[in-house]
């Protein structure tokens, strides 16, 4: 049994062979801009890089959006998603006030094409913790009976 999920384990861990493509752009008015062949261009990203990143700001200053693209490291991606967060709220429909959102996606090539990718949860590592739950029998420790539920037995 736990051979088997090993190799599944391994198997899914494998980085894509293809490198991964992603929009490419840096300070854009608009997303259709940012993808046009006159500023950017469909480029693809080192292998160290598995995710396409895209910032989209609405400074209180400017009737603009300023929109960057590019690929990145998920890790990278995260911080730049939590430092922005930190510094502004991402709601784009507050009008008149500072507004900032990231997205990061990684699972198809061009998936920054626009603002609506939500990041996605890292799979390998979802399914590493469900081997692991299975393997070490998570089940006896949640139901052992009482209602206590194995949490404070």
């Amino acid at each position: 049994m736990w051979s088997s999920n090993f190799i599944v384990l391994v198997i899914l861990s494998l980085r894509r062979i293809d490198a991964l493509f992603c929009y490419q752009c840096s300070m854009n008015y608009t997303n259709e801009e940012c993808n046009s062949k006159n500023s950017t261009y469909a480029t693809e990203c080192q292998p160290a890089f598995d995710t396409c990143l895209t910032i989209v700001l609405k400074p209180a200053i400017l009737n603009q959006l300023l929109i960057t693209k590019y690929c990145t490291k998920r890790s990278a991606c995260e911080r730049q998603l939590n430092y922005t967060q930190s510094l502004v709220p991402c709601q784009p429909n507050n009008e008149g006030r500072s507004w900032g959102c990231v997205t990061c996606c990684g699972d198809r090539d061009l998936c920054n094409s626009d603002q609506s990718n939500a990041l996605t949860p890292n799979w390998t590592t979802v399914l590493l913790l469900l081997l692991v739950i299975q393997q070490f029998g998570l089940r006896r420790f949640v139901s052992n009976g009482d209602d206590t539920c194995g949490i404070f037995s």
